[in-house]
């Protein structure tokens, strides 16, 4: 299942925020931003730390494609 990760990076700008801050702040690794610039799958928890971060849900940062 291929997941595309545009809706983090449109909540990312909407809120002035880096994607790098993620790394920074703690928030996710190094690998989980490259699994997430190639539309790789990320576990739940990572998901998880995301929304919390950003204060969403997961259907705000991601979208399954076909």
């Amino acid at each position: 299942m291929k997941v595309s990760y545009q809706p983090l990076f449109n909540k990312l700008v909407e809120k002035k925020i880096m994607p790098k801050q993620l790394i920074s702040d703690g928030v996710i690794s190094e690998e989980t931003m490259l699994c997430i610039m190639k539309g790789e799958y990320i576990p739940m928890e990572a998901q998880e730390k995301i929304c919390s971060y950003l204060g969403c849900n997961v259907y705000e940062i991601l979208k399954h494609q076909d």
